[in-house]
This record gives structure tokens, C-alpha cells and sequence, in this order.
């Protein structure tokens, strides 16, 4: 009971009853992987956490409504959506990336950084066919 009076007692509150979370309180593993975690030191870690946990807006949320907006971010993200094959272009002689999203196709460099060459919107595409016996893509654009 003592034990939980002293626990009771160190939880602060600020002017909108809000809980202070504070740098020490933070369990990082909670946050970031494992791989993270090795590279920066426990209270680097908690620091960067407690800033990014103090830009969010200050109005209360549901749990529904914060799995929305990380959804949404998520979606935002410069990759998502994007299927990647390694392909071989008729003109080439090496293997290059092919990424295709819903809304166009992007022709990648298959080394390291993976470099954009080329990028065809769907609305270009004039006609395309698949042979599956040779397993081979032809499409024509603009």
C-alpha cells in the first residue's frame, strides 16, 4: 500500500492534467528496435522520445483515432504501395529494379542507392502484354 502511495505521489501534473512524463521514466525499448537502441546511448534515446512525444497536439485523442493518423503517415511514406521486381529491359544488358505503384511504374538502378532512372505514369501506358511461357512483360508508352 506504502509502495503504492510513492508511486501515486511522483506522477506529476501539469495546468491541463496532464501527465509529465519525464526523461527517466521512459522505457526505450518500448519505442525503437533493437538495432536503434545499440547505436545511441538510454537517455539520447528517452530525450529524442520526450521531444517528439511533446510536438503532438495537446488535445486528448482516442485510441481509434491516433491508429488513424499513424495509418495515414504511414501511408505518406515515400515507398508505400510500391511492389519491387528485378527485371531485365531488352536494351540492357544488367538487371535493374522495377517498381510499380497504383499510380505509375519507376525504373531503378538494382546497385546501392538505388537511384530513380525513369518513371512511366500509368495515363502513358498505350499497351501492354504478358507472356507467361517465356516470362516476359512487353508495355509500350508514350
Amino acid at each position: 500500500m506504502a509502495n503504492m502511495q510513492e508511486h501515486s505521489q511522483t506522477l506529476k501534473l501539469n495546468r491541463n492534467k496532464r501527465a509529465v512524463v519525464t526523461s527517466d521514466e521512459i522505457k526505450t525499448e518500448d519505442f525503437v528496435s533493437a538495432r536503434v537502441g545499440r547505436k545511441h546511448r538510454p537517455e539520447q534515446l528517452a530525450n529524442l522520445i520526450l521531444d517528439a512525444h511533446n510536438m503532438l497536439p495537446r488535445r486528448d485523442h482516442t485510441a481509434t483515432e491516433l491508429r488513424l493518423n499513424y495509418i495515414l503517415k504511414w501511408e505518406r511514406l515515400m515507398d508505400f504501395g510500391i511492389s519491387y521486381f528485378i527485371v531485365k529491359f531488352d536494351k540492357s544488358k544488367k538487371e535493374e529494379l522495377l517498381g510499380i505503384s497504383r499510380t505509375h511504374m519507376s525504373k531503378f538502378d538494382l546497385a546501392p542507392p538505388h537511384e530513380l532512372l525513369k518513371t512511366w505514369h500509368w495515363t502513358s501506358l498505350q499497351s501492354w502484354n504478358v507472356n507467361w511461357e517465356i516470362r516476359k512483360l512487353t508495355f509500350n508508352v508514350d
